[in-house]
C-alpha cells in the first residue's frame, strides 16, 4: 500500500510493501481515531514521503510518516525505516540502519550530475551504460 508519496523515476518498490499508512498519536487520551472530531485518516498521514530516483525497496518493508529515502538507496526486506535515509546508503533492519554505502563519495558525485533519472528511458540508458564504461575503466 502506498499512498501520499512523492516517488521519483526508475525505483523498484517490492510486494508487501508499506508507505503511507497512518501513524496515530500515542499522546491522545485515546488511541481510537472515532473519538475525535477530525478526519482521522487526515490527521494520522498528515506527514509526506518522499521516495527518491533509482531507489530499491525490498519485500515486506514498512516506511514511517515524513520519511525521505533520497537516490540511489537500497533497503533490505523486513525493514521499518523510522527516519532519513542519504543517497546511495544500503539501510536495513527494524529500526533501519545503513550498514554501507553503494560507492564511495567521488563515485557517487559521478553518478549524481547528470541525473540520469530525470531523462526519457532510452537517454537514461545511454548515460547509464556511458557510466558504467567510465567506472569499469577506471576501476
Amino acid at each position: 500500500m502506498i499512498t501520499k508519496t512523492d516517488v521519483g523515476n526508475y525505483y523498484t518498490i517490492a510486494n508487501d510493501v508499506y508507505i503511507g499508512q497512518g501513524e496515530h498519536d500515542y499522546t491522545q487520551v485515546a488511541l481510537s481515531g472515532q473519538l475525535y472530531n477530525f478526519n482521522s485518516y487526515e490527521e494520522y498521514t498528515s506527514k509526506n514521503y518522499l521516495i527518491g530516483n533509482d531507489v530499491r525497496i525490498g519485500v515486506g518493508v514498512v516506511v514511517l510518516r515524513g520519511v525521505t529515502i533520497d537516490d540511489g538507496v537500497e533497503i533490505g526486506v523486513n525493514s521499518v525505516i523510522t527516519k532519513d535515509i542519504s543517497p546511495f546508503a544500503i539501510a536495513v533492519g527494524s529500526p533501519t540502519r545503513v550498514i554501507k554505502y553503494r560507492f564511495g563519495e567521488e563515485k557517487i558525485k559521478k553518478i549524481q550530475k547528470p541525473k540520469w533519472w530525470n531523462y526519457e528511458l532510452d537517454e537514461a540508458k545511454k548515460v547509464v551504460a556511458k557510466l558504467e564504461k567510465e567506472f569499469k575503466n577506471n576501476d
